[in-house]
């Protein structure tokens, strides 16, 4: 019994001593990390001020852009702002004007009461005439009504199976045919009379010439109408632009955006030293503490290069990175072996 207590105290110690030392090994690699990101952030962000020191002295002119989607001033978007603005019910803002007086929810007292007429409406029997004054509340589409109703003929409230259904040019659609059903009900009733069941006017045609007009004003309206909408979206396109090229034509790209490093062991720029003399009036080659006790503005801002009177001459024995600077433009036609030592400029100017 002794033995087995023993054992299990020892098993008991030997769990206790891994979990500490676990506990150790999990606290330190947590403290080791922190303090790597700490470095890592410092080291980022003293390459990031060695850069912006770099280029502190060159020209920073700002683009003007002017057609941006995401901006509320855009041409685009105050366009169909105020067109959105438009189309709200004359309806419902009077209720939201209410709703913003009363505590609580709002009452919403037009809509509910045009609901409630509605309700009121279908209980009564469904006779032909109470049908017709029916289609011709609907035909007028009162709740529908909004402002931009009142100066154009196109809107986007209500629908059907024609398209939008809104404005001046599609009420007097709906209102032309309430006046057919109006005018069969009356032919059918005099035909009735008469004892003649399919009317006084059994010809179909007029209805039918009447029904095909619409069909072809309608589609007509919608096309021309999509087409006026894509026309005056390119004019306002063509518009922004143009002022825009106007604006912009003093705008100079950052030189940081011009500016081009590689960082070439000695081995290398040997291989290349002819291409280098070549182009050595586009070129500054230097070690990476002279770029850091420099900046681009006494390197020249154009593409001729600029020596400094202080320019360290370089050894290639005793060193053993170059950095060379140059334009993208003169990088495209380097040769392609040189590429790969393209670095960031915070990598040449934070050391």
């Amino acid at each position: 019994m002794d033995m087995r207590l023993r054992a299990f105290m020892n098993s008991i110690r030997t769990l206790g001593c891994l979990a500490a030392v676990s506990c150790w090994v999990c606290v330190a690699s947590i403290v080791s990390a922190a303090e790597s990101e700490q470095v890592s952030v410092q080291s980022a962000e003293k390459a990031q001020s060695s850069e912006d020191r770099f280029f502190a002295d060159c020209p920073r002119g700002q683009r003007v852009i002017l057609h941006d989607e995401q901006s509320p001033v855009d041409m685009h978007s105050v366009l169909y702002t105020t067109l959105g603005l438009l189309e709200l019910e004359v309806v419902r803002v009077a209720d939201w004007l209410i709703d913003l007086l009363w505590p609580g929810p709002g009452p919403t007292p037009f809509r509910k009461s045009m609901r409630g007429v509605r309700g009121q409406f279908s209980k009564l029997p469904h006779w032909t005439p109470v049908r017709r004054l029916g289609e011709l509340v609907d035909a007028l589409q009162l709740p529908e009504l909004s402002i931009s109703d009142a100066t154009a003929t196109y809107s986007l409230a209500g629908g059907g199976e024609r398209g939008p259904a809104g404005g001046i040019l599609h009420r007097a659609d709906r209102l032309i045919d309430w006046t057919q059903h109006v005018t069969g009900d009356i032919n059918r009733a005099g035909g009735w009379i008469l004892g003649q069941t399919q009317g006084l006017i059994p010809w179909a045609m007029p209805e039918r010439l009447v029904d095909g007009t619409q069909w072809l004003v309608i589609r007509t309206f919608n096309t021309v109408s999509i087409m006026a909408t894509r026309a005056i979206d390119q004019g306002i396109n063509s518009v922004e632009m143009t002022t825009e090229g106007f604006l912009n034509i003093a705008y100079r790209r950052p030189h940081r955006e011009l500016t081009v490093f590689l960082r070439l062991p000695t081995s290398v720029y040997r291989a290349h030293e002819l291409w280098f003399l070549e182009h050595n009036t586009r070129v500054i080659i230097g070690t990476p503490e002279a770029f850091a006790q420099t900046t681009h503005a006494r390197l020249g801002h154009g593409r001729r290069r600029v020596i400094p009177d202080d320019w360290p001459n370089i050894e290639l024995a005793k060193v053993d990175h170059l950095v060379v600077m140059l334009s993208p433009a003169l990088m495209q036609r380097a040769p392609e072996f040189l590429h790969g030592y393209v670095v960031p400029a915070a990598w040449v100017l934070g050391e």
